[in-house]
């Protein structure tokens, strides 16, 4: 599979919905730029653009809704049985959180 994040006051399709983010110029004191970083196995999608959020609260937020947008789509699909996938949060600083997802299908009939 693969996962396209877009950023600056473009869409980013997440699943069934959109979500929208400001440029950079729309950004405060007070903000920190945190970058998600997808990891599917052994393969990992580096985030090289980051997002200006207002904290590490709103940093988990976004982890996390990104994740279950992506998790949904991978669920849906007909080959799919077990999976485990995480996004890498971080900072200019380094890792700050990691917020991991793993399912696993198992069909009756």
């Amino acid at each position: 599979m693969v996962y396209e994040y877009r950023r600056e006051g473009s869409a980013v399709g997440v699943g069934d919905r959109e979500c929208f983010a400001l440029p950079p110029a729309f950004g405060s004191a007070g903000m920190a730029v945190y970058y998600f970083d997808f990891r599917e196995g052994d393969e990992l999608v580096v985030d090289e653009e980051g997002m200006e959020l207002i904290g590490i609260g709103a940093a988990q937020n976004e982890a996390a809704r990104s994740l279950a947008g992506i998790a949904w789509d991978a669920m849906r699909s007909d080959g799919a049985q077990a999976q485990e996938m995480a996004v890498e949060v971080r900072d200019v600083h380094g890792p700050v959180m990691e917020v991991k997802f793993e399912f696993v299908i198992k069909r009756t009939q």
